[in-house]
């Protein structure tokens, strides 16, 4: 791996994964928010992905801890080929609205 690899954390596209290697593996993380599919974005400090639009948040392992998203970021597979990480490609759910009171 390059040691130069890090985080970014600047203004992102709702086309990104945040990749963060981890103790023996690695996690992609998908950056579209499961409340409405807006960007996420990662703050260094708490550790945590944070949704601008209505203020969904998520912990280093994608876990929707707090606001109004029901379900986790989307988790991607990741394999390593040489010195390239590679994200496997899949069709993302989209997120869907539920109103107050919809237990469905």
């Amino acid at each position: 791996m390059r040691p130069d690899a890090h985080a970014y954390a600047g203004a992102i596209k709702k086309d990104t994964a945040y990749v963060t290697r981890r103790e023996g593996d690695w996690l992609a993380l998908h950056n579209v928010c499961m409340h409405l599919g807006c960007p996420v974005q990662f703050q260094e400090g708490p550790q945590m992905y944070f949704c601008p639009c209505h203020g969904g948040v998520y912990n280093a392992e994608g876990l929707n801890v707090a606001g109004p998203p029901r379900i986790p970021l989307q988790r991607l597979g990741v394999r390593l080929s040489g010195q390239e990480v590679q994200l496997q490609v899949a069709d993302m759910p989209l997120p869907t609205l539920t109103l107050p009171g919809d237990d469905s």
